[in-house]
Formats: C-alpha cells, structure tokens, sequence
C-alpha cells in the first residue's frame, strides 16, 4: 500500500499547473494506461458535454500516458489551453511525449501541494477527471479548489468507477480489480456519494449521474467492461453586480443636488452641463416707483442696482419725463 504522495504536472499550451493524487493499490512504475472503448468516439463526447470549442481552457486532472490529451486537445484548439496533470515524472514524461506526437507546445513542469491543484484562479472553461477523484487525498479540498479555478458556470466533468458490491457511500464501497496475475478491492466513489460531495462544495449539479460505457480492460474482475458513470458540476456565476454609478459634478459650481464647488468636495465621475445662470434681478429707479420699476427707493422690491435717475422736474432730452411717471427709464 503506497502512502500519499504528490503529483506533478505538464502544462500544455502556455501555463503549468498541478495535482497531488494517492494510489490505494501497488503499481508498476510506469504511466497509467488508458483503456477504452473507443477513445476517439469518448473523446467526442466529453468535449460535447463540456461545451469545448476553439478557444476554451481545459484541465485534465490525472493524464496518463496522454491518450485522452491526444484525443481531448485539439478540440480547443486553435487558441485554447490545455492543463494536464501526473502523479509523478514518469506519468508526466509520458504526457510530454503524447504532446509532442499532437503537435502541442509545453510550458514547464510543477510539484502540487498536498491539496491544491495549482491551477490559476478563472483559468478553466472545463476540468475533466477520468478515473482519478477516487485516488485524491482531499477530495473536499480539491472541489474547493477546482471551483475556484473555474470560470463562473464553467464545467467539472468527472468519470469515475461505480462499485462492484453495490454500495452508494464512501464507507466500504469498492471495486475489485486484478493485476499482474492478483485480485485487490480498489476503495471508489459511488454515483450517489460523488453527488453529495459536489453540491456540498457549492457546484450545482447539471446532470443526474450517467452510464459512461468507455471504461475498459483485463483488469476489471467482475464486468468485462468495468463499471463507469459520469457526473457534470456546475461552478454557480459568482459575478458581483456592478456598482452603482457616480453622481455627476457641476464643475463649475455646486448648485443644488451637484457635487460641490469645483467638484472637490465628493466623488464625482464627470462633469455634467453647467447649470444655467439664473436670470437677472430687475434694476430699480433708485429716486421713484416709476411703471415697471422696483419702487420707491428700491424698498418695495428686490432689485440689483439703479438705474440712471430721472429728473423730476422737465422731460428734458433723454430723460424720461415729468416726475418719471410716462415711462420706464435706463
């Protein structure tokens, strides 16, 4: 029984990133296979269900020996990413290898922690676990942090073994297998278990747990063909609203509802149109109440000044008449 241990990763396209894994079962050293069906046809199918296209960011947790990345890559391709991750240097080295055969470039190799993936926060439209959740040291652990690598409503694949024995929790739940010639019981996740665990992590469930007929192999005991399910999380849009829009500044005063004088007093996102002057005060005839003017002595209104004085006494030219009564003067 090998005690837990960290996986490394190959970062394909442009970023690198990790996963750290335990095996419940002795192995040889060597990168896991991939059995299948048919891996052209399963990998035509994942990329449907995750809603993969040119241009998507993908994450596969537990590579291999690259089979499923030859098959799963191109599907975002041109401009998309792919993250594929290892156990170790042999299943990464292996993985290197299946990329080069793809045409796919590589960035650099990194050691996870004990439970986190490494993956860049918003980074992936899709990460896809294929017979790996079962082998996570911290399966709750990982769920938080595969959502946080996740894009809002971006999509958490995972294909894992259904139990041979028929339970539907953790507790006592395996699958017997064989290899090199012996039997040994794998310790699995069944469909009902794996439902509880997503949503208990904050993902919504997509998809009821589905038949996933492409698991295959010698090393299945009990059913020819292995027993698989699929199961498709959702990571919740956690986009938060937008904040509500600054009031506008009168740069030029801070009349009534503005920001303040010279916009200096608040947080103001602009200036609007200045406000209008109001408009002016009638002048007044500072020596009588003449028609249209303010009143005597400018007391019977509010007024802004005075107008020229009229002489009482004459109408001389340019003055406005006897006592200033037959006209308004300026």
């Amino acid at each position: 029984m090998l005690g837990p241990h960290r996986m490394m990763i190959a970062a394909i396209a442009l970023m690198a990133t990790t996963v750290s894994s335990k095996m419940d079962m002795p192995m040889k050293k060597q990168a896991f296979p991939t059995h299948s069906k048919d891996i052209v046809k399963e990998a035509n199918e994942m990329a449907d269900i995750m809603g993969l296209k040119a241009g998507s960011s993908i994450g596969e947790v537990g590579g291999g020996n690259g089979t499923l990345l030859i098959n799963l890559a191109p599907k975002v391709l041109p401009g998309g990413k792919y993250y594929g991750t290892g156990h170790d240097m042999i299943e990464v080295d292996a993985m290197r290898t299946a990329a080069d055969k793809a045409a796919l470039s590589r960035a650099s190799v990194a050691v996870a922690g004990e439970t986190v993936s490494g993956l860049p926060a918003g980074c992936c439209d899709a990460i896809v676990l294929r017979m790996v959740y079962h082998m996570l040291d911290h399966p709750k652990e990982y769920l938080a942090d595969f959502k946080r690598a996740l894009k809002p409503n971006g999509k958490l694949l995972i294909l894992e073994h259904n139990p041979d024995n028929g339970k539907t929790g953790r507790e006592g739940a395996k699958l017997t297998v064989g290899m090199g010639g012996k039997t040994m019981d794998m310790a699995v996740v069944p469909q009902e278990a794996m439902a509880e665990e997503g949503e208990a992590a904050g993902f919504a469930v997509v998809t009821e747990p589905f038949g996933w007929e492409y698991f295959t192999g010698p090393h299945y005991v009990n059913s020819k063909d292995g027993k698989g399910y699929g199961i498709v999380f959702m990571k919740p849009e956690d986009v938060s609203p937008p904040p509500p829009p600054k009031r506008l500044c009168n740069c030029a005063c801070g009349g009534s509802g503005q920001c303040g004088l010279g916009c200096s007093s608040c947080d103001c996102e602009g200036c609007a149109a200045p406000s209008p002057p109001p408009p002016p005060k009638p002048l007044c005839n500072c020596e009588c109440g003449g028609s249209g003017q303010c009143g005597l002595g400018c007391s019977s209104c509010d007024c802004e000044g005075c107008q020229l004085f009229c002489n009482k006494g004459c109408g001389s030219p340019g003055q406005c008449g006897p006592s200033c009564s037959p006209c308004d003067c300026v």
